[in-house]
């Protein structure tokens, strides 16, 4: 584990998910799984303003995830919000960096409300970190 929980997230991710977040960002990877996990997309060679891919995530990281993966069908896997145990680890890694509630839905693709339980859930031991 390192000391930052955001390189920690990482190993949380399927395979696929990992490659777009090094290459594109934690949040690209996250809107992708939202938006099209469980499912397969087409990236084509040449990227315009239509196309699913930069729709979702962007002309910017969709340029860089087709650089990294090349032309072709991509069978985009379930985000991090699939994974019980590592949802609370990514929660909670967040939550002692001292990002926000709001901040921590957003990235992790779940509902605040998720992460206001985690928070409530956490040892009273561990609350200390939080402030």
């Amino acid at each position: 584990m390192s000391d930052d929980p955001v390189l920690d997230e990482l190993d949380d991710l399927p395979p696929t998910l990992r490659r777009i977040a090094e290459v594109a960002g934690m949040t690209a990877a996250v809107q992708l799984a939202h938006d099209h996990g469980g499912t397969e997309i087409y990236i084509r060679k040449k990227l315009d303003g239509d196309h699913i891919l930069v729709r979702s995530v962007g002309m910017r990281a969709a340029a860089l995830i087709l650089d990294a993966l090349g032309a072709g069908a991509l069978e985009v896997p379930l985000g991090p919000s699939c994974y019980g145990r590592q949802l609370s680890r990514s929660i909670a890694a967040r939550l002692a960096a001292g990002h926000s509630e709001s901040q921590i839905a957003r990235a992790l693709g779940c509902h605040i409300r998720t992460v206001r339980r985690h928070r409530a859930n956490l040892p009273t031991s561990q609350l200390d970190l939080f402030e």
